[in-house]
């Protein structure tokens, strides 16, 4: 298949996905957040309802229902609709973008709707499998960045993934990021029904005069005008932070479930295209939110769910001219949970696993202060080099050895201090390396024992018995 508005891996994964038919009945696509899941999804639904199928699209949230109903506009399809405020539909064929909820309060349609294929966005929510349920004998897609949760591998049996967040970076399809984590102590967190760290927990963590200051503080370090959207832990603590925006002199908005819809536009277009700097929220604009210049996520809340952290941080990743990077500011040490936004994640159809606890996932690097992989040698923002700790035979002290120092030759042309330090770091066995010292001869080998700190007992019965 072939269409040129779509990107070398969406035609992939929709020939993949097309292919896996034959075998799957239930299938996930997995596209990074600002990917372009909804355009590959409505172009594979346009495929389906060409051949005179019936297609339901299943959303959860409001703004992802308005974004999907929008898309098929590029597609030249003006689908139908199911919602609080759609009346019945007058024919049960074509497509259907649909409120998982109203759909599943309206028994009739369950009973009288015969879709062939249903698209699931944001499938990692549990609450459309008693939609797959209800429609046993028609063919299932859901559509995720993240395929996390307990009923994928019971409701599903094959995932299409053709590209991850390294490669659409690499191949400017989204835009890199800088990260930089606040150190503090979430040990009195709490986790409620959901699975993820209570609403009430996190607020009594983060309201805090000092906290709200260190947000402002690091913003106008590290972010000063730029856009930013802001997640917090609940509508208090959003509508809080917002106000210490404003007392801080820079024009901010919060964006809650209680928002009126007048002030919520008002808001919103402010942010986009007056002089509001930082919009506030909790969750309103995790998913379907796409305003691509963006160039700060701050994380004003912790979460143990992967999900979410990638899909708040993703809001800053789209691309837009003039725009190189972008920051995330995270002050709920969620970085340490789950690891870069940008590392690579090949996703599988298997039981969730439990997280390995105390597992160091990122640094800091001294110099520029961004986040960086725990294994990382070099900053990737400023250069710098980090040492390599060493734990000395002789004083039991830990010294440090840059990358640069450690030898980068044939051990022939190594001198005795070179040989000492490439056991030290792992990269030669002592007892060979002895050897290659006893072979040059006592001088050598006493060099070496001093480098290592062994006496010269050891020189000794090196020497004279070879151990």
């Amino acid at each position: 298949m072939k269409n040129s508005n779509l990107r070398p891996y969406q035609e992939r994964a929709i020939q993949q996905i097309s292919s896996g038919w034959s075998n799957h009945k239930r299938q996930i696509l997995a596209l990074t957040t600002g990917s372009g899941k909804t355009y590959t999804f409505v172009t594979m639904a346009k495929m389906a309802i060409d051949r005179g199928n019936t297609v339901l699209i299943l959303t959860h949230r409001t703004e992802l229902f308005n974004q999907t109903h929008k898309s098929f506009g590029i597609v030249g399809i003006k689908p139908k609709v199911i919602n609080s405020d759609s009346p019945e539909p007058e024919s049960l064929d074509g497509v259907f973008v649909v409120m998982v909820e109203t759909l599943a309060r309206r028994k009739h349609l369950l009973e009288s709707l015969k879709p062939d294929l249903i698209i699931i966005d944001e499938a990692h929510f549990g609450n459309f499998t008693k939609i797959i349920d209800a429609f046993p004998d028609s063919y299932v897609l859901g559509v995720t960045a993240t395929p996390i949760g307990k009923h994928f591998y019971n409701y599903y049996t094959n995932i299409v993934q053709t590209i991850d967040t390294p490669e659409l970076i690499r191949y400017n399809f989204l835009v890199p990021y800088k990260a930089y984590q606040m150190a503090d102590d979430f040990s009195g967190l709490k986790k409620g029904a959901s699975g993820d760290y209570s609403e009430k927990s996190q607020y009594e963590h983060f309201n805090k005069e000092k906290l709200y200051d260190g947000v402002i503080e690091e913003w106008k370090r590290r972010a000063n005008n730029k856009k930013t959207v802001v997640f917090n832990c609940n509508i208090k603590h959003s509508d809080e932070t917002a106000q210490a925006f404003m007392d801080a002199g820079i024009k901010s908005y919060s964006v809650t479930s209680k928002t009126s819809s007048a002030d919520r536009e008002r808001y919103m277009d402010e942010f986009e295209n007056g002089d509001c700097m930082v919009i506030n929220n909790t969750s309103i604009l995790t998913a379907g939110y796409d305003f691509p210049p963006i160039e700060c996520v701050i994380l004003n809340r912790a979460t143990d769910s992967l999900a979410l952290y990638l899909q708040m941080i993703g809001r800053g990743s789209r691309i837009f001219p003039g725009k190189n990077n972008f920051i995330c500011l995270d002050f709920g040490g969620n970085h340490n949970r789950h690891g870069l936004w940008s590392q690579p994640r090949q996703w599988e159809l298997s039981a969730p696993k439990k997280k390995k606890k105390g597992e160091a996932v990122v640094k800091d690097c001294p110099k520029c202060e961004a986040m960086l992989y725990a294994s990382a040698k070099v900053c990737d923002y400023c250069g710098y080099e980090f040492p390599i700790a060493i734990k000395s035979l002789k004083d039991g002290v830990m010294k440090e050895y840059f990358e640069r120092d450690i030898p980068n030759k044939q051990l022939k042309d190594c001198d005795p201090e070179e040989i000492a330090l490439l056991v030290r770091v792992g990269r030669l066995k002592s007892n060979k390396a002895a050897g290659i010292m006893k072979f040059r001869g006592r001088y050598e080998l006493s060099e070496f024992a001093r480098y290592m700190g062994y006496s010269e007992g050891w020189v000794y019965n090196r020497m004279k018995y070879g151990r």
